[in-house]
């Protein structure tokens, strides 16, 4: 895992999307744990915070890792709706519309 120090930035997006199992868990962890002095972790997900103990199914564990991420952090929040629901939506009501334009 050496070969981590040669980066600047860790990016893990979706996080708690797909369960973890006991062995990720404690790779994450020790990821967190080492390269928390010295690289940028961004993580990408749009879990609360209190339900990351159902992510590491130990409410200490994810406190531990939550007060090593938050210690020199920026948070930022964004709450709108999704891009892709919302482009999903837009374009079968297009489908449906022609449809409704062929059939006249």
């Amino acid at each position: 895992m050496e070969y981590i120090k040669l980066v600047d930035l860790i990016v893990i997006d979706e996080f708690g999307y797909i369960p973890l199992d006991t062995k990720d868990v404690i790779k994450l962890y020790n990821l967190i744990n080492k390269i928390n002095n010295y690289a940028s972790i961004m993580i990408v997900t749009n879990r609360e915070f209190v339900t990351w103990k159902d992510i590491f199914y130990d409410e200490a564990l994810a406190s531990t890792i939550l007060d090593r991420l938050i210690e020199k952090s920026f948070i930022i929040k964004i709450e709108t709706e999704s891009y892709r629901l919302k482009k999903h939506q837009e374009d079968n009501n297009k489908i449906e519309i022609n449809n409704v334009d062929k059939i006249d």
